[in-house]
C-alpha cells in the first residue's frame, strides 16, 4: 500500500483487493472515501481536508488512468464491490449500523444482507432522509449500540461529511457508499460487462441510461482536459 498525491488529493494505491483490505482491517478507525473524477478536481476545502486525512482509494477508472500516466500502480476497486467484500469478511465477527437510501430501499438492503450473510450483525439501519432531529437521533443509536463499520449512502460529499461528524463520536470504519444500496437491492442495474471492459465508466452509463444525470459528466470532462494536457 502507498499513498500518493494526485492533484493535491492523497490516494491510497494498491494493487490487489485483499491488500487493501487487509489495511483497513489494520486501522481502529477513518472514513473510506471512493475517489472518481469529480472529487479529484474539487476544491471544496472539507471534503479536500477529509480525503487527505483518511482513507481514500480509487473508486473511479478515470483515477486509475491518472495514477498510470504518473507511473503509479493501482487497481480500481467500486465501493459497490468494497463494502460487500469487507462484509464477507467479517459478519460473523463485528457489528455494522447502515444508514441510506429510502426507508424501501434499505429494508431491502438488510433483507438480502440477512440471506447473502447468515447470522450478520446488524446492530441497526435507517434511510437516509436525515433532518437536524433525525441526525442527533443517529448520533445517539450509534453512541449506544457502537458498531464496528458504518455504510453510509447518501452520495458526495453529503456521506462524508456526516460520517466525520460521527467518527468524532464514535470510533469506526465509516464506508461511504453513493448508489450502492439501490444497486445491492436491485433498484438499479449493474453495469454490464462489455462496457466495464470496453469503457470502463460506469457514470456514462448511468447517464446514458438516465440524461438527467449527463450534467455530472461535466467534472469527468474537466478531469480528462487536465489528463490530457498534462496539468493532474
Amino acid at each position: 500500500m502507498q499513498k500518493h498525491k494526485f492533484y493535491n488529493k492523497q490516494v491510497h494505491a494498491f494493487t490487489e483487493k485483499e491488500e487493501f483490505l487487509d489495511y483497513l482491517d489494520s486501522l481502529p478507525s477513518t472514513l473510506v472515501i471512493a475517489l472518481s473524477a469529480p472529487k479529484i478536481i474539487t476544491h471544496e476545502e472539507r471534503i479536500t481536508q477529509l480525503i487527505n486525512t483518511h482513507t481514500a482509494y480509487a473508486d473511479g477508472s478515470s483515477v486509475v488512468k491518472g495514477l498510470k500516466k504518473k507511473g503509479i500502480s493501482a487497481i480500481k476497486y467500486p465501493g459497490c464491490k468494497l463494502w460487500l467484500d469487507y462484509i464477507s469478511r467479517h459478519y460473523k465477527t463485528k457489528k455494522f449500523y447502515f444508514i441510506g437510501a429510502s426507508q424501501e430501499i434499505i429494508d431491502k438492503t438488510v433483507e438480502r444482507l440477512n440471506i447473502d450473510f447468515p447470522g450478520i450483525q446488524i446492530a441497526n439501519f435507517r434511510n437516509g432522509f436525515l433532518d437536524a432531529a433525525t441526525i442527533e437521533a443517529t448520533k445517539k443509536d450509534i453512541l449506544e449500540r457502537k458498531p464496528d463499520a458504518v455504510f453510509v449512502a447518501m452520495g458526495s460529499p453529503k456521506q462524508e461529511y456526516l460520517m466525520d461528524d460521527l467518527m468524532k463520536l464514535h470510533p469506526a470504519l465509516y464506508f461511504g457508499l453513493g448508489g450502492s444500496f439501490d444497486l445491492y437491492a436491485g433498484k438499479v442495474a449493474d453495469v454490464p460487462w462489455w462496457w466495464e471492459k470496453y469503457i470502463a465508466h460506469e457514470g456514462l452509463y448511468r447517464a446514458l441510461i438516465d440524461p438527467k444525470k449527463l450534467p455530472r459528466q461535466k467534472t469527468v470532462l474537466k478531469f480528462y482536459w487536465l489528463y490530457l494536457t498534462n496539468q493532474l
